[in-house]
């Protein structure tokens, strides 16, 4: 209403009417795998004790992470996200620190928001610490975190989720460094 224009990048649409706004909605791709991720992880971790760390469940999900990354790079060369980098904006505003490539491209600042949450790189990027004593890390047994041994393989599984994202972000910015001729810091920098 004074004057500012909005443009939100989605996986659905928000239905928000308003002269000032623009939604662009793109393909949904962390649905796929989350679909692809959850039926291998019901699949392999009723029978095992390990839960997410799991070395069969690794294998498979190495096998899906080239995949989606390079879906990724190729979701960013459409005409869409193309219309979004070819405007001027004065901010952008996120809940992944991988937007921190889109901000750049976009020559503007960033304000990432972070709920505390089961992956402490990106939640320490801004400030929140994770407390694997009160917040559960993706695929563990966390009901009753008074005892040492929950919290003992929250914190190990906290370190191994941190390792695995950190991975997958150097494969990220890997290949948007090649796509992009991107010469900038690092996407979670």
């Amino acid at each position: 209403d004074r004057g500012h224009t909005v443009t939100g990048a989605f996986y659905a649409s928000a239905n928000i009417k308003h002269a000032n706004y623009t939604e662009v909605v793109t393909r949904d791709l962390a649905k796929e795998v989350m679909k692809m991720v959850s039926s291998i992880y019901m699949e392999e971790s009723s029978s095992s004790k390990y839960g997410l760390f799991n070395p069969r469940l690794i294998m498979k999900f190495m096998h899906i992470i080239p995949e989606y990354l390079d879906n990724m790079v190729e979701l960013y060369k459409t005409d869409e996200v193309k219309n979004i980098l070819n405007k001027k904006y004065d901010v952008v505003i996120s809940a992944s620190p991988s937007a921190g490539f889109m901000a750049e491209m976009l020559d503007a600042p960033i304000i990432l928001l972070s709920p505390p949450g089961p992956m402490s790189l990106y939640t320490e990027i801004v400030g929140n610490r994770f407390y694997p004593s009160l917040y559960p890390t993706i695929g563990v047994n966390f009901n009753n975190p008074e005892l040492f041994s929950q919290r003992l393989s929250n914190l190990v599984h906290s370190y191994g989720v941190s390792f695995i994202m950190r991975v997958y972000n150097y494969a990220f910015e890997s290949r948007l460094r090649t796509a992009f001729n991107y010469s900038g810091p690092s996407i979670t920098d």
